[in-house]
């Protein structure tokens, strides 16, 4: 069999590349601190890989939605409470004052009535990054609108709100719906229009007082209404924190998943190198030397 005089220098060529290739990943592992910088390195590894960043980024996004419905809940939580307090006032307007025979005693605090009815509907009409919080799926839109009249004093509030709005992800298996009921914000509508109907019975002359002991009554049962929707809310908040801890312990334990197959035993990946250093270095000699009995023994058959 005759032998191609270059059929040695392709096989050395040959080796010396493998040898290479395996040094500079090597090389690239101990550097980067990574086993893997190429799909091929290991493809096991790097299909693990690609899941669980997907559930890193998967769970990213939880506590992100989470982030987000914690801050609507709260301005949700911090305007039912200030609404509460206003409706604390007028029930202590009512015991203290809703017997005074003095006119112009019952139309001060009528005034103040009024500007209770004012910031009412402002909680009402509260947003969170520009989208209403009690309008259900209107986001863009007032989830109360008044009525006007002399002297441009509201006389009437409507709800126009509705509970369409879907629910947020907030874990795999959570879902939460940040919205209170619509029947609840009719409720805080109704506690408006009961404070507009106190306003005008103080104003009469004399003071009405059969209307003032009817909306007394009404406004005892509406702060239970906001006293069950702060609870409701608190609970949400609850929810919301336990979920967010859920998530920032999944993700740390998929980042150490992360860390098992994507970094490399330093002491392992050195001694490879070296090992592969080695044979790299061998394959050259060996070469060499092959290389030059080669060209003896084609000196001589020649």
């Amino acid at each position: 069999m005759r032998i191609s005089s270059t059929a040695f220098s392709r096989n050395l060529d040959d080796q010396l590349r493998v040898s290479k290739e395996r040094y500079m990943r090597a090389q690239a592992q101990v550097s980067s601190g990574q086993k893997v910088t190429l799909p091929e390195d290991a493809p096991l590894e790097v299909g693990k890989l690609l899941e669980l960043n997907f559930q890193k980024s998967l769970t990213r996004q939880y506590y992100e939605n989470a982030e987000n419905a914690e801050q609507w809940n709260q301005s949700s939580f911090d305007a039912v409470k200030q609404l509460q307090e206003n409706c604390e006032r007028v029930s202590v307007i009512i015991s203290e004052n809703g017997r005074l025979t003095d006119q112009s005693s019952m139309k001060a605090f009528a005034k103040e009535l009024t500007g209770l009815v004012d910031h009412s509907i402002q909680l009402l009409n509260s947003k969170n990054i520009g989208n209403s919080l009690f309008a259900g799926a209107r986001l863009n839109d007032p989830a109360v609108v008044s009525t006007f009249g002399a002297g441009n004093v509201v006389t009437q509030v409507a709800y126009q709100g509705n509970g369409e709005m879907g629910a947020i992800k907030i874990s795999e298996a959570t879902q939460i719906n940040l919205l209170l009921s619509p029947e609840t914000c009719q409720k805080f509508t109704d506690f408006i229009n009961h404070v507009i109907a106190l306003r005008d019975a103080f104003e009469q002359s004399p003071p009405a007082y059969d209307v003032i002991d009817t909306q007394r009554q009404l406004i005892l049962v509406d702060e239970d209404v906001m006293i069950q929707a702060i609870t409701e809310l608190g609970a949400v908040s609850e929810r919301l924190d336990h979920t967010k801890q859920s998530n920032r312990d999944y993700y740390s334990s998929i980042e150490e998943s992360v860390s098992g197959y994507a970094d490399v035993d330093i002491t392992d990946a050195v001694l490879r190198l070296n090992n592969n250093l080695d044979a790299y270095d061998a394959a050259i000699r060996s070469g060499y030397k092959i290389m030059g009995l080669t060209a003896k023994l084609l000196a001589q058959l020649q």
